[in-house]
């Protein structure tokens, strides 16, 4: 079973990426002057193939919300709002306060839910619900640190 992090909401919310990833070509690898991978040089590798980049090894561990509509079946147990968006990072300190950040900014015209599954568990989530004013990285560090949990936030 996979742990999966989901916001659920009746409206639509930006996605965001603060990974800054970044897709680039072995010859732009060379240029950029990184070290190429211990098997092969950049020079044994199709031109045109893509590598994926991190200028920092920490930022591949930040936010990343997307929308999502492939695991709808899976989370439809568990809500029913319309809009689903998956939460990828590390589950630190440093990216709840990002993912607070993230949900204080983006103006709440109705509650959004947070939860954090097992795919394919289908058991019932332990519900809390808080308003925005009282949220706080602590709130958001426990609700995606557990499984099977679901916050309300209004």
């Amino acid at each position: 079973m996979s742990k999966y992090i989901f916001i659920a909401s009746d409206f639509k919310i930006p996605e965001v990426d603060l990974t800054n990833e970044q897709i680039i070509t072995p010859i732009e690898a060379k240029l950029k002057g990184i070290k190429p991978p211990c098997f092969c040089s950049w020079d044994e590798l199709d031109p045109n193939s893509e590598i994926l980049y991190f200028k920092n090894e920490d930022d591949m561990a930040n936010l990343c919300i997307r929308k999502k509509d492939d695991i709808l079946d899976d989370v439809r147990f568990y809500t029913d709002k319309e809009f689903i968006y998956q939460v990828s990072c590390s589950f630190d300190k440093k990216r709840a306060k990002q993912l607070l950040d993230y949900i204080k900014d983006i103006k709440l015209i109705g509650p959004i839910e947070l939860y954090s599954i097992l795919l394919d568990d289908k058991v019932d989530v332990e519900y809390s619900t808080v308003s925005i004013e009282n949220l706080n990285e602590e709130i958001i560090l426990k609700i995606i640190e557990k499984h099977n949990s679901s916050l309300k936030i209004k």
